[in-house]
């Protein structure tokens, strides 16, 4: 099974999301994210049994963290590749709860920073190593295996298949002036599986965490 640690987002923001921003997205060109798989990935921690599994949510079950409010505002983008929706209030305490699940699942790296360890993408993010696992980071496919880049909260939108950048940034564009605002309280970090489709990525939350 693929495994991975997120944040997830109410409902009704996804609902929102769907309803105000996704239309923004061609159909040509994109490949939009489906609606029930919004959400902040933490960790990408990749293949593992069920061994791996039990322990990674053994070691998620000693996080001890309070809830926060956290606030979506304004689009952005990873170079040309990924469109997303962007963490202001609570990406501090978001950073922290992704290294601190990382540390809790086993996947712990000295570093402050992550590592670009390839020209790597998955799924159309850039991620860096961290530890045996990888997490996405801020940056584009430019940067070398010696560059650093700091972990950056968001909501994946979008993923751009083989659009002209100009036609990518024309949905930026049009993804900023939306002025998307909403807020909500963080309550929990999750353990998720992703199974691979025809139809694309399923997720399903298989461990939770609440917050005190």
């Amino acid at each position: 099974m693929r495994l991975f640690i997120a944040l997830n987002i109410p409902e009704g923001i996804k609902d929102r999301i769907a309803d105000e921003i996704l239309p923004l997205v061609p159909k040509r060109g994109f490949k939009a994210v489906e609606k029930e798989n919004l959400h902040v990935t933490l960790g990408f921690i990749g293949e593992s049994d069920e061994g791996r599994m039990e322990k990674i949510k053994k070691g998620l079950e000693k996080i001890n963290y309070k809830k926060f409010n956290a606030r979506i505002k304004g689009a952005g983008n990873f170079g040309t590749r990924v469109l997303w929706l962007g963490i202001e209030e609570g990406a501090q305490e978001i950073s922290e709860i992704a290294k601190l699940a990382m540390d809790r699942a086993g996947m712990h790296d000295e570093k402050q920073q992550f590592r670009l360890f390839v020209q790597t993408w998955a799924g159309g993010t850039l991620f860096g190593r961290m530890g045996t696992t990888v997490v996405p980071l801020t940056g584009n496919k430019q940067h070398t295996s010696g560059y650093y880049a700091k972990f950056h909260p968001h909501i994946t939108l979008a993923r751009n298949r083989d659009a002209k950048p100009a036609e990518f940034y024309n949905v930026l564009e049009k993804a900023s002036k939306a002025g998307f605002v909403e807020e909500f309280e963080a309550k929990a970090v999750s353990l998720m599986e992703s199974t691979l489709t025809p139809a694309g990525a399923r997720y399903r939350e298989i461990y939770r965490k609440e917050f005190s």
